[in-house]
């Protein structure tokens, strides 16, 4: 006999909820890493190389961060067009069982 396996769809539907709730929050923390982590020049102090270092430190981290969320919204985007589409699949895969067991 062959192996068998059944995949629950209502699981399958919670992850790619699940997932969109991730990917708002992603969303949220690329908008506040963009417009709410800004250090104006001399905030810091004026003419000292701390000050000028420490600026600098922010603007690479406030740099990386963006670049950083970015790359995970993208992957997380894409892990939820996957996940849909293969739980598409089982649902058209299921359907058509369905049918063909209801014409026999």
């Amino acid at each position: 006999m062959a192996d068998q396996y059944k995949v629950d769809l209502d699981e399958l539907d919670e992850v790619v909820r699940s997932i969109n709730k991730v990917l708002r929050a992603m969303e949220q923390t690329k908008g506040k890493t963009a417009h709410q982590t800004y250090l104006p020049d001399g905030a810091l102090g004026k003419d000292f190389t701390e000050a000028r270092e420490l600026k600098q430190a922010h603007d690479n981290m406030k740099s990386w961060l963006e670049s950083l969320t970015d790359v995970l919204t993208q992957m997380i985007d894409e892990y939820e067009h996957k996940t849909t589409k293969v739980m598409g699949n089982y649902q058209d895969a299921e359907y058509e069982h369905t049918s063909t067991f209801n014409l026999k």
